[in-house]
């Protein structure tokens, strides 16, 4: 939902303070950064749907069949967190790798 409409992405950050990140197709890592804010934001996710009836109507009501059952919902929850806690490391060692710290001293000690 917040990936193809701006609108909802301002009314996110009306409503929140927060911007929600979008991620970018030549960076697999910045989709787990998306999915990190939306665990850490997943309290405010329902209460804005149910606010925001004229955004992504397909999208909207999709969401709000998860959260209105319990089970799906808590799936939902469940894989997300999965997913976060399981991505830090391919997260960080992607940061790791692409050269921010001194590599080379690291390297050379490898060798």
């Amino acid at each position: 939902m917040f990936i193809h409409s701006f609108n909802a992405r301002l009314v996110w950050k009306e409503r929140t303070g927060v911007s929600i990140r979008t991620f970018c197709g030549t960076s697999w890592w910045s989709q787990w950064e998306v999915l990190q804010k939306v665990t850490d934001l997943f309290g405010d996710i329902e209460p804005f749907l149910r606010e925001n009836a004229e955004i992504k109507p397909a999208n909207r009501r999709h969401l709000l069949e998860i959260f209105d059952n319990q089970d799906d919902c808590q799936k939902l929850r469940l894989e997300l967190a999965a997913l976060v806690d399981a991505g830090v490391h391919f997260f960080s060692a992607t940061y790791y790798l692409e050269g921010d710290g001194q590599l080379i001293f690291t390297c050379y000690e490898r060798l």
